[in-house]
């Protein structure tokens, strides 16, 4: 089954923070800002699209798709950590 650009960019964003976090063990995004400046991205670029201000564009949107993976990746990792710290036993 096919998956569009924003889709792929989604996966391979999450892919790419997935094997960086390997690498290095400090993570970049402290709080919420770049996550919501992102998913404000996302969501102009598949409203504008949809409402037919600008024809699709597979580049644009494949970055934005790969910055949301990218960024969520991380967000995920420090709810996860957090959570982890939380139910370790002192």
């Amino acid at each position: 089954m096919p998956v569009c650009c924003r889709c792929t960019g989604i996966y391979l964003g999450a892919f790419s923070a997935f094997l960086i976090s390997f690498f290095t063990a400090k993570i970049f995004f402290k709080n919420l800002n770049a996550l919501f400046f992102v998913m404000i991205l996302l969501a102009v670029d598949v409203l504008s699209v949809t409402a037919g201000f600008y024809s699709y564009n597979k580049v644009f949107s494949f970055l934005t798709g790969f910055l949301f993976g990218y960024s969520t990746f991380y967000y995920i990792c420090i709810g996860f950590n957090k959570l982890l710290s939380e139910l370790s036993p002192r």
